[in-house]
């Protein structure tokens, strides 16, 4: 009879919460499942390159851009006045962007690929490294059009 007038007594919510299926963690994304993007701006006229050894480097002026949206976990200044921003993009994978002149955000905030987190005046290098489960990625690669592909396996 509680079913019927008292639908949400504690005893009614307890005996459904028995029978309801048990929900499934979201799978984690790898970070082979994020699409990369430029970290230049379209319009920039930057080569970027790529090392062996999996860092990307490049020097011009430009806005940079984070290659997978994320949030920024750390913002440290160089002792040569320049910036290196370390953005989270899961809880194993990140990426730091070091040789920055200007931070346009601060630790904790969002981030999105297509909006840019710093600049620099083209004075030093910019260099862009990518990390999973503490290991730096070598996996990728620049395509005709700029902007960072996964590399082939």
């Amino acid at each position: 009879m509680t079913n019927v007038f008292l639908p949400k007594s504690g005893m009614n919510v307890f005996f459904r919460s028995l029978n309801q299926p048990k929900q499934e963690a979201p799978a984690a994304k790898k970070y082979s499942d994020f699409t990369l993007r430029s970290v230049v701006n379209d319009f920039a006229e930057v080569p970027l390159a790529v090392s062996e050894t999996g860092v990307l480097t490049f020097k011009g002026k430009c806005c940079v851009y984070p290659a997978v949206d994320g949030t920024i976990s750390a913002v440290t200044q160089n002792e040569n006045g320049t910036y290196d921003v370390k953005i989270s993009h899961t809880d194993d994978f990140y990426g730091i962007i070091s040789g920055l002149n200007s931070v346009y955000y601060e630790t904790g905030s969002a981030v999105y690929a297509n909006i840019p987190v710093g600049y620099t005046r083209g004075e030093s290098d910019v260099q862009v490294t990518m990390y999973a489960g503490g290991e730096m990625l070598t996996g990728f690669a620049v395509d005709e059009e700029n902007c960072l592909v996964w590399a082939e396996k």
